[in-house]
């Protein structure tokens, strides 16, 4: 994949994961389900997991405050993002 092709992909996933993000909110499992897609997503264009997470919520705004999220969403989404991504990336 070029330069060109990885910030496309990258462009197309970030803004897909607000679209499902802005779409789960108030559903823990919805959002935990935007979450292992995001994931998914980014592992098949060969995103790291630490680029995924700044994305995510290290950056900010991140996806979820993109999606309209506010700071209680943002705290619970945040450590959904880890149980799910430690489940991925650890096996835990």
């Amino acid at each position: 994949m070029t330069d060109d092709e990885y910030e496309k992909a990258a462009d197309d996933l970030l803004s897909k994961a607000i679209d499902r993000f802005r779409d789960a909110r108030g559903s823990r499992e919805k959002i935990k389900k935007a979450i292992e897609q995001y994931l998914e997503e980014g592992d098949a264009i060969e995103m790291s997991p630490l680029e995924l997470r700044d994305y995510f919520d290290i950056s900010s705004p991140g996806l979820p405050e993109k999606a309209g999220f506010s700071l209680q969403e943002l705290d619970e989404a945040s450590e959904l993002f880890t149980e799910v991504s430690s489940a991925r990336y650890r096996g835990e």
